[in-house]
């Protein structure tokens, strides 16, 4: 049974001022979910937690990798499992997400900073391992799959949930616009993504601070060219213009250029499926209900449709079990 105390000390922090929430677990956390803030119910939020317990039956040591502020790992704690750990690469939510256990009294949970492609736990460590909106920020030839499979015990399984479903139109047209945003938005536009300035802005000052030869116009037409690389990869694509030869490969569509931080990448669940299975996975693709779809007929229903769902659908589920 979902453990109620939890998830209302959880609501409740959704009612607090701006300040208190800076003061109490970290400044940012107010921006990040904003929606809740602002009216949007989090009782549906916490509710996914439990079907995703249903999806996995999972009740012991959990992972999730890439947790944020790690509310969903305490509602997944709310709901049933024994423990969480919960990884990011950004110290500011690990930091946030540490605060708010704390605040809830919560003490088997713990949150620390690593990379996906380099998890600092043993071999065959999880029950399960849960990559929620995180894998659209990974770039294609990530070595985060292999890693999760080293940390699963055999038996164990993976969940990916992930809104950028490429094969919805829908989704693809959203992600696009998102896309134009980060590149050339204004201060306004892109402070509501995290960022302090547009990303072909980070590559013009990069450009202009190690090529003070070129014109100013030079510099913003490469600005330009040079979308989706990174920063150490300009120099490699300025000297393949001047000779002509082939330019390093886009690092993703649309990535900061200092972070290497990916702003959302288009998924097919499908083809992401058969990378997990040439792992040693055995997947199953599943369509993703959003907050608002709680009628059994209709998760019946899109049950029925399989495949043709998970087209249909602007976010997805993968599950995979470790053979």
């Amino acid at each position: 049974m979902p453990n109620d105390t939890i998830l209302t000390q959880l609501a409740d922090v959704f009612r607090m001022s701006p300040q208190e929430v800076a003061e109490r677990i970290h400044p940012d956390f107010h921006r990040y979910y904003l929606h809740f803030f602002t009216g949007e119910s989090f009782s549906a939020y916490a509710s996914n937690a439990q079907a995703v317990i249903d999806v996995t039956g999972w009740h012991g040591t959990i992972l999730d990798v890439g947790c944020g502020f790690g509310v969903f790992d305490i509602c997944l704690y709310a709901s049933g499992v024994k423990s969480v750990v919960g990884t990011d690469l950004v110290p500011e939510k690990t930091l946030g997400a540490t605060q708010l256990a704390a605040l809830l009294g919560i003490r088997n949970m713990e949150f620390t900073i690593a990379s996906a492609e380099q998890l600092p736990f043993a071999d065959a460590t999880f029950d399960g391992v849960l990559i929620k909106d995180t894998v659209s920020h990974l770039p294609a030839s990530t070595g985060c799959y292999s890693e999760v499979f080293r940390v699963l015990r055999p038996g164990g399984s993976l969940l990916i949930i992930d809104d950028r479903n490429g094969l919805n139109p829908l989704t693809r047209w959203n992600t696009k616009k998102l896309w134009k945003v980060s590149e050339f938005g204004t201060l306004e536009q892109v402070s509501r993504l995290g960022l302090k300035s547009n990303l072909s802005e980070l590559r013009l000052r990069y450009i202009k601070d190690h090529f003070p030869e070129l014109s100013d116009q030079a510099c913003r037409t490469l600005a330009i060219e040079t979308r989706g690389l990174l920063n150490r990869q300009i120099p490699e694509y300025i000297a393949a213009r001047d000779k002509r030869s082939k330019p390093p490969q886009q690092y993703a569509q649309c990535v900061n250029p200092e972070t290497a931080m990916i702003q959302e990448r288009l998924l097919n669940p499908f083809q992401l499926s058969s990378q997990l299975e040439t792992i040693g996975f055995k997947t199953r693709v599943l369509p993703h209900l959003g907050r608002r779809a709680e009628s059994n007929m209709l998760r019946n229903a899109v049950r029925m449709l399989g495949p043709i769902s998970a087209m249909l659908a602007t976010s997805f589920q993968i599950l995979a079990t470790r053979r």
